[in-house]
């Protein structure tokens, strides 16, 4: 069956002109443009999946991509390209379009992925990938270095090993017992043209996918920048994830929203929770915190929000936003205990999330 290539002008806009996808190098006229993805997956060690092509393709190796057929988009392709090639099957939304490349003759979408995948299970497409393996990024630049390494890869693999992963050993759990100075200072506004503010973004859903939090500051991430991550904020859920019958979906349910520069406008209600805190071990505090807070804050996009934020979400965020400011939940606790963390999933059985009010000033309420 043939396939087609959609062209592209200049400008990414399609012309509705097309051509035949044949073996080799596409003949794109001059002028027009074709699309090519590329998908770079990374595993928990750092390591990128890179294949070996087969020998009809040039035994050389790669990372996963292909050519968007004629009516297809470019997230559609990254997806098929990887179940096809490599027999993985991975939604959509998890792929993180990380730059597009204008070049001669193409446009490239270059996607991002972080997954754990054990190669002894894929189901290769021999007639494109001989094998595959998990490679540093040292060994992949030493294929770069011996010329062993498909050329159109290397710019997009260096650009985001450079911009968006940078060197993120540095970004760790800061905590009370190493160094509780560093939590206390107040973060700094973050302008969304920061240079890091994709690696920024990476650092926090990366801690906050692989471990049990609801939401995470940036500065508990070595990170003093106003910005906060909210994972789950959803009490239903939380409780349900803490018994025996959620599943694995479930446990890894993530809001994956974003806030920069948030502002609490106006504190209601008033209700009271043992919190605990990453970056605080086993200190559980029994906090008040207003029932609704309405927050003024600006998404990646740079658009402004001003939304309100009810009930237990409302006590996550304020925890989060407490700490752009220096303030631990341990500063402002009625009582503060020692506990571990499955000593406080007990606990809270019988001391779970308490509303006292719905209604009225917080700062009143909370005299």
């Amino acid at each position: 069956m043939e396939e087609y290539l959609d062209l592209y002008d200049e400008n990414r806009n399609i012309t509705g002109e097309k051509i035949l996808r044949t073996k080799g190098k596409p003949e794109v006229p001059t002028g027009r443009y074709i699309t090519i993805v590329l998908a770079f997956i990374q595993n928990s060690d750092n390591k990128f999946l890179i294949q070996k092509t087969s020998k009809e393709k040039g035994s050389i190796f790669a990372t996963t991509g292909g050519f968007v057929k004629s009516g297809s988009t470019s997230l559609d392709t990254v997806k098929i390209e990887v179940l096809e090639e490599l027999g993985i099957d991975i939604d959509k939304s998890d792929f993180k379009l990380f730059k597009t490349y204008k070049k001669e003759l193409a446009y490239f979408d270059v996607y991002y992925l972080k997954k754990d995948i054990d190669i002894s299970t894929l189901k290769l497409q021999e007639e494109e990938v001989e094998n595959v393996s998990w490679l540093s990024i040292k060994e992949i630049q030493d294929l770069i270095k011996e010329d062993n390494f498909r050329k159109g890869n290397i710019e997009p693999f260096n650009e985001l090993v450079s911009e968006y992963l940078g060197n993120m050993e540095e970004y760790k759990l800061v905590t009370i017992n190493e160094d509780e100075n560093y939590l206390r200072q107040m973060s700094k506004k973050i302008s969304i043209k920061d240079k890091n503010i994709n690696k920024y973004i990476k650092v926090l859903e990366d801690y906050c996918t692989s471990h049990e939090v609801m939401a995470m500051a940036a500065v508990q991430l070595s990170i003093p920048k106003r910005m906060i991550y909210l994972k789950n904020t959803d009490l239903d859920r939380l409780l349900h994830i803490n018994d025996d019958t959620a599943t694995e979906e479930e446990k890894s349910y993530n809001e994956a929203r974003i806030l920069l520069n948030p502002v609490i406008i106006k504190r209601e209600g008033l209700t009271e929770y043992w919190e605990a805190c990453a970056s605080c071990k086993n200190k559980v505090g029994h906090v008040r915190r207003p029932y609704k807070i309405t927050v003024e804050y600006y998404d990646i996009n740079e658009e402004k929000h001003i939304d309100i934020f009810e009930g237990f979400e409302s006590t996550v965020l304020s925890h989060e936003m407490d700490h752009l400011d220096g303030i631990l939940h341990m500063d402002i606790a009625m009582e503060v205990l020692e506990m571990s963390k499955e000593e406080r999933k007990e606990y809270i059985k019988t001391h779970g999330y308490n509303i006292i009010s719905e209604t009225g000033d917080f700062e009143d309420l909370n005299k």
